[in-house]
C-alpha cells in the first residue's frame, strides 16, 4: 500500500509541475511581461502551490482504488480533497482575484467547472479504455486457441 501511495504522490507532483509550466507558458504568451514578472517575483511560492494543488487533485484519485466505497463516495472524496487543496494553494499562491466579490465568485465557479471538466474527460477516456479492454477479453474468451 505504501508503494501505491508514493506512486500516486509522484503522479500528483508530476501533474502539478506540468500544469505550472503549461500555465506559465500560456500566461507568458497572452500576458507577456506583466504575467511573467508576477510569477518570477513569487516563483518559489507559485511552484510550491502548484505542486501542492497537483498532489491534492491528482493524488486523491487513489480513492478510486478503494472498492469498499461507493462510486458516489469516491467522487465526493476526490472533489472535496482536490478542490480544497486547490483553493488552499490558490489562496497562498495569490491566484484568487479579489478586486471585487464577483471576481472571486467567477474564479471559484471557473475553478469548479474546470475541475469537473477535467474529471469528466478522464472519466470518459478511462471508460472508453475499459470498454476496449473488455471487448478484447471477450474476443479472447470466445476464440480460445
Amino acid at each position: 500500500m505504501l508503494k501505491k501511495v508514493i506512486s500516486y504522490l509522484f503522479y500528483g507532483i508530476g501533474w502539478g509541475c506540468t500544469v505550472f509550466v503549461l500555465s506559465t507558458c500560456i500566461g507568458a504568451l497572452t500576458g507577456g511581461e506583466f504575467y511573467l514578472s508576477f510569477v518570477m517575483q513569487n516563483y518559489i511560492p507559485q511552484a510550491i502551490a502548484s505542486i501542492f494543488a497537483g498532489i491534492c487533485c491528482a493524488s486523491s484519485t487513489i480513492v478510486y482504488t478503494f472498492e469498499n466505497l461507493s462510486r458516489f463516495k469516491q467522487i465526493l472524496i476526490h472533489f472535496i480533497v482536490g478542490l480544497s487543496g486547490y483553493f488552499i494553494a490558490a489562496h497562498f499562491g495569490n491566484w484568487i482575484p479579489t478586486q471585487t466579490w464577483w471576481h472571486t465568485v467567477l474564479f471559484v465557479v471557473f475553478a469548479v467547472g474546470m475541475f469537473a471538466a477535467v474529471w469528466a474527460g478522464f472519466y470518459f477516456y478511462n471508460s472508453h479504455q475499459a470498454k476496449q479492454i473488455n471487448k478484447k477479453l471477450q474476443q479472447i474468451h470466445s476464440n480460445p486457441k
